[in-house]
């Protein structure tokens, strides 16, 4: 009685050892019939199935991955490629899947990483080309124009009991930008741009006391030079340094009375000299990638303290549908209170074409975004952004090309003198409007 009573644990932790075995071959045979008949939903639903149920192989794996695939669920497909590569790192078949998953998902320095440790043969086989020093060439041209430009330098700015009274009414801006990317090792990225902005204005002064009515056009020519290192960590994680330096001159009339010549209006000008630098971190996430950024430095010589929280959200697993919410708390000198700013975009894609809306909302002022890549010190500011990318691809990828409108709600200021030292501001309210025309080849 003792022996049998001493057996009983033995056969039932059998039993279990062989309802276990059981429970993988009929996975492994249900999953194998599905992948076989390229039943990729079904296929994806019994092994979620089975990795609830702790169930979990290397063919399991390819299986799931390659069915996510092919149902354009390409982050998803990312995190059970790569559970599978970890008992099989040189597997051909999986890498290769694994390779192209990471470009539809946007991860392209992933997939150059993953490309520069590939053996050159199966780079043959399937054509994946190794990226080269310059990954890719930028340019970018950008036109903006103040549709209320006549109606603001023409408008009474005379205000009772006013000395003198002056503003300068932005006209248009165009920039021109080149940036270069290039791969460095696998695991290291850099950008960097050069870029040009050239601002007009004109100047309105309007003295009652002085006997002045004059309008003065100028201009502003600013120069920026931005660069941006990129490394991956482990595990999905990304940091990136960035620092941009701008410097260039901003012109102005003053006006000066002489009594032979009446009023003249010497062209003087004041230098600008700023810089920023942005630490940030993210994580690639199989729905989302979260990433938190700090940015100081300086903008019109005032110090900026600036902290980003962002996060993408992909409920399809893919880039077909995407949300980016942005949220932002800033402070320079020249403002006695800290300011908060929120940023959601939304992109779709239909066919070959991306549509991205996006929306800025709060007061932009002294500030920067993209890690420091476009920095807003003109005086005007600016208290709400809207726009609309179209991005489609050319030449099987070879070149990307984005058309972008936006509309800008600004505020700028009037200077109302009560003598001639002591004044006041008025501000007054436009809209600006721009298009971005950007060119990307992949090399």
């Amino acid at each position: 009685m003792h022996r049998i009573l001493s057996f009983l644990p033995l056969l039932f932790l059998f039993s279990l050892k062989l309802s276990a075995q059981s429970g993988w071959e009929t996975v492994d045979s249900v999953t194998w019939q599905l992948y076989a008949g390229k039943q990729w939903e079904s296929l994806n639903e019994e092994a979620k199935k089975a990795f609830n149920q702790e169930i979990d192989f290397f063919y399991l794996r390819v299986r799931a991955g390659v069915a996510a695939f092919e149902m354009k669920q390409y982050r998803p497909a990312i995190r059970h490629l790569q559970k599978a590569l970890e008992n099989s790192p040189d597997d051909e078949f999986v890498n290769s899947y694994y390779y192209t998953a990471l470009l539809l998902a946007g991860r392209e320095d992933e997939a150059n990483a993953l490309a520069d440790r590939l053996p050159v043969e199966m780079l043959d086989r399937y054509q994946i080309r190794r990226k080269e020093f310059v990954s890719s060439v930028t340019l970018e041209t950008l036109l903006s124009f103040n549709g209320m430009h006549r109606a603001l330098i023409a408008e009474e700015i005379d205000n009772e009991g006013s000395y003198s009274n002056y503003r300068s009414v932005l006209n248009h801006m165009w920039f021109k930008d080149l940036g270069l990317d290039h791969h460095i090792s696998p695991e290291f990225n850099l950008y960097h741009s050069f870029s040009h902005i050239a601002i007009d204005r004109t100047q309105r002064y309007k003295s009652a006391a002085y006997l002045l009515d004059a309008k003065k056009g100028t201009n502003t020519s600013q120069y920026q030079y931005f660069i941006q290192g990129r490394l991956m960590l482990w595990k999905g994680w990304h940091t990136t340094v960035a620092y941009s330096k701008v410097w260039g001159k901003s012109y102005y009339n003053y006006p000066e009375y002489q009594s032979d010549a009446g009023y003249i209006f010497p062209r003087l000008s004041q230098g600008i000299n700023d810089h920023l630098v942005t630490l940030g971190i993210a994580r690639e996430m199989t729905f989302m990638r979260p990433r938190i950024s700090f940015t100081t430095g300086k903008i019109n010589s005032y110090r900026q303290y600036q902290a980003n929280g962002q996060i993408i959200l992909y409920p399809l697993g893919n880039l077909h549908f995407y949300l980016l919410s942005e949220g932002i708390v800033h402070s320079d000198e020249n403002c006695d209170h800290t300011k908060t700013l929120f940023t959601q975009k939304a992109g779709i894609k239909g066919g070959p074409l991306w549509l991205i809306s996006e929306g800025t909302f709060g007061r932009v002022s002294n500030f920067s975004s993209g890690d420091g890549l476009v920095i807003y010190n003109m005086p005007e500011t600016i208290t709400g952004m809207y726009g609309a990318t179209l991005w489609f691809p050319l030449f099987r990828y070879k070149v990307n090309v984005a058309v972008t409108y936006r509309l800008y709600e600004k505020t700028g200021t009037t200077f109302v003198y009560t003598d001639a030292v002591t004044y006041h501001t008025k501000d007054y309210d436009f809209t600006d409007q721009s298009v971005l025309i950007s060119l990307k080849w992949n090399l």
